[in-house]
């Protein structure tokens, strides 16, 4: 018998035409996660007077790319010369990421946050709704 978080452990591979994929856990750990949503909200402290205020600004990309950091596994992907684009150490793995066209990017990160192609303008939507919300909540 497996233990729990075998199930947990599982990648995909998605599929990105022309016989290029990019393998990607279909779950995050808690750790993972939580890295991720620290990089969400950036807090803004500022003086109003006598009065200090906080705010929020939401930086939704950095989040993204601490998902994908985190849930790409392995791909086949190169660049312009066919020069395989590499996926450690973590700085070339970055910017690899970053050279991605971003319907690609946005391809495999809606993989990885589960989201299904038809709903996930929708769900973006969410997030950033409820990243706002919690930003209210804590000023």
């Amino acid at each position: 018998m497996t233990g729990f978080l075998t199930k947990y452990a599982e990648t995909t591979k998605v599929d990105l035409g022309d016989d290029y994929w990019a393998e990607v856990k279909t779950h995050l750990n808690r750790r993972e996660t939580k890295e991720a949503q620290k990089l969400l909200l950036r807090p803004i402290m500022k003086m109003v007077g006598e009065d200090q205020e906080t705010t929020a600004e939401l930086d939704l990309a950095s989040y993204q790319q601490a998902v994908a950091m985190s849930a790409i596994i392995a791909w086949n992907l190169t660049d312009e010369n066919g020069v395989d684009l590499p996926l450690a150490p973590d700085s070339a793995k970055a910017e690899s990421i970053d050279r991605l066209p971003s319907d690609v990017f946005d391809k495999i990160l809606a993989v990885v946050e589960g989201i299904k192609p038809k709903n996930k303008e929708e769900a973006a939507k969410a997030k950033v709704e409820k990243a706002k919300a919690e930003a209210s909540f804590r000023s």
